[in-house]
């Protein structure tokens, strides 16, 4: 019997939490509701390289060169990607200040608090889980067009995940890679593992959040 790798293991746990993301995807229908969506991808993504740059600076990645020159190449493969999400906001003439006069979600603060917490409580590699969480499975260009039809939003405003649609297909293959140097290291494969779940089930939470009306939400009613 052929043993399952560990980045087939990932794919297959993380299913159903796939498609609920998706499901919850679909749901956002509405200009406004895809500006919310914009400006909490923001919240995350500030967070994403300080991340990688924090795992980077173990003791561990010291020990282990693949896995610190992987981090290396991303980190500067994701630096300014939220400036990208501050110009296709533009795009939609919402203003930079924005981004201050609406704070994250809870639900968004967890999707990276999470991964702080793995990496430096459970093991630096499990920042492999949270990139495979949000990089697996990018959107494709079908997927957009329909989301920017029915959000009555132009093309020129979903920038960041076209982009992202094109990038993360190239960068799936090479986190395949080095998530398979790990196979049978068990402490180290289930913290990657649930670092990937836990991002997945936040990242879900988050677009349920962003798909509440205004007045349902208690950190938007309370502005």
């Amino acid at each position: 019997m052929r043993v399952e790798s560990l980045p087939q293991r990932l794919t297959r746990e993380s299913h159903l939490l796939y498609q609920l993301a998706r499901f919850r995807f679909e749901q956002i229908d509405s200009r406004a509701t895809y500006i919310r969506y914009l400006i909490q991808t923001y919240h995350y993504v500030v967070a994403s390289v300080p991340l990688m740059k924090f795992a980077w600076s173990t003791e561990y990645a010291a020990t282990d060169p693949v896995f610190r020159d992987y981090l290396t190449r991303h980190i500067e493969e994701e630096a300014g990607h939220d400036r990208w999400i501050v110009n296709d906001l533009g795009e939609l003439g919402v203003g930079e200040e924005a981004l201050a006069q609406h704070p994250p979600f809870a639900e968004t603060c967890q999707l990276a608090g999470a991964s702080y917490y793995a990496i430096a409580h459970r093991h630096p590699v499990s920042i492999l889980g949270y990139i495979h969480a949000l990089e697996s499975a990018p959107a494709t260009a079908e997927f957009l067009d329909s989301m920017a039809q029915r959000c009555d939003v132009p093309p020129t405003a979903m920038f960041t995940l076209s982009e992202h649609g094109v990038r993360d297909l190239e960068h799936s293959k090479e986190l395949v890679a080095i998530v398979e140097r790990y196979q049978g290291q068990n402490s180290v494969e289930l913290a990657i593992r649930d670092s990937c779940l836990m991002a997945l089930s936040s990242f879900a939470s988050l677009l349920k959040a962003v798909n509440e009306p205004p007045q349902s939400n208690p950190q938007e009613s309370a502005r």
